[in-house]
């Protein structure tokens, strides 16, 4: 009977032993974490986007709009220069007889500076008229107050009967006049640009099949004309400009998972897409079909990439039986690791397992 007790316990005891080794080896396990090297890619390829879509190919509706606008653009600088100085005056004829004087008859001021009739006048005798003179040469200096004129031309007994008189000073000896500059030019060609590209953009809207779409655009200056170059004295110039634009509209989420793609396919042997930087997707329209409805854009679009599980310098087989110093040794050897942790379990284990199914790699 007794012996018979103690065979059933040890049986009990062996069998509690071997249920916690299974439990113990069942439970083994090594978890390697790998922070990898994140390195940059980029992706540049060009994209055809027509009616259909494809493969390789994104659906877009081409559109053609040629718009003309014109401005008046008014001088930002001035200049001073001589002018001739005029001004209207009195002409008086106190003899008995009407007297005639023809046009550019000089009239001699106080000071003997010359100014000549700008058309021709008839005095009737013992009245006057009103009549305009104009300097004989521009300058500042025939800018004079109100004076008394002799004629000259009149013999010595009329010039004291027939003579002018002015109440107002000589004016326009000096003038402030525009000056047309280079950088006016460019700046007007500049804004008008802007102006059209918006009536553009706003006729595009109107036309695209969904408001949501993008937009890249191809333009071409069809004509120009400006009425001044850079030098003239003008207050004003004026602009005149005709554009034509190509446009394609698309679905951005279309060519992003395109890009995405693209990215992927230039990824090296043992890396994985890590990371796509959306906002880096830059797309230029490089020409157009409108007939055939058919456009080629160029793309640009960068990501990043790390390290794969799949890379062959990960393959579990090399971890079987090493340690922790041993693995992260060998790790620290492995290009594109920045760093990594080793955990046993249960903890008191010092080395991995002989069996793959017990080591598990995790990048992060």
């Amino acid at each position: 009977m007794k012996k018979n007790v103690f065979i059933y316990l040890g049986s009990t005891v062996l069998l509690l032993i071997l249920t916690v080794l299974g439990l113990v080896n069942q439970s083994y396990k090594t978890l390697i974490i790998i922070k990898p090297k994140v390195e940059p890619i980029e992706a540049n390829f060009n994209v055809q986007v027509d009616n259909l879509g494809g493969d390789n190919s994104i659906r877009g509706q081409i559109i053609e709009i040629v718009t003309e606008d014109q401005e008046r653009v008014p001088a930002k600088n001035s200049t001073n220069e001589y002018d001739y100085a005029q001004a209207e005056i009195k002409i008086i004829n106190n003899s008995s007889q009407g007297q005639t004087l023809v046009n550019k008859t000089r009239f001699l001021s106080s000071k003997e500076l010359l100014f000549r009739l700008t058309k021709e006048v008839f005095i009737p005798a013992h009245q006057s008229i009103k009549a305009v003179i104009r300097a004989d040469k521009p300058g500042p200096d025939y800018e004079i107050g109100p004076d008394r004129f002799t004629i000259p031309g009149l013999s010595s007994a009329l010039q004291s009967k027939i003579y002018g008189q002015s109440d107002a000073p000589m004016t326009g000896g000096v003038k402030n006049v525009g000056l047309i500059e280079q950088k006016d030019i460019d700046q007007a060609k500049k804004e008008l640009q802007e102006k059209i590209y918006q009536k553009i953009l706003d006729e595009f809207k109107k036309q695209i099949n969904d408001p949501t779409n993008k937009v890249a655009f191809q333009t071409k200056i069809l004509s120009e004309n400006i009425d001044a170059k850079a030098g003239d004295k003008k207050s004003e110039f004026n602009l005149r400009m005709k554009i034509q634009a190509g446009g394609v509209a698309f679905k951005r989420d279309d060519l992003l998972n395109l890009a995405v793609v693209k990215l992927q396919e230039k990824i090296p042997a043992g890396q994985e897409l890590w990371q796509t930087e959306d906002d880096s997707l830059i797309y230029r329209l490089k020409e157009y079909n409108l007939t055939q409805q058919r456009a080629l854009m160029e793309i640009q679009f960068r990501g990043k990439t790390a390290i794969s599980k799949n890379n062959e310098a990960l393959s579990k087989d090399k971890f079987k039986n090493l340690s922790e110093d041993e693995i992260k040794e060998y790790l620290n050897g492995v290009s594109g690791i920045e760093a990594s942790e080793i955990k046993f379990s249960p903890f008191f284990l010092k080395k991995a397992s002989s069996s793959e199914k017990r080591i598990e790699i995790k990048i992060k």
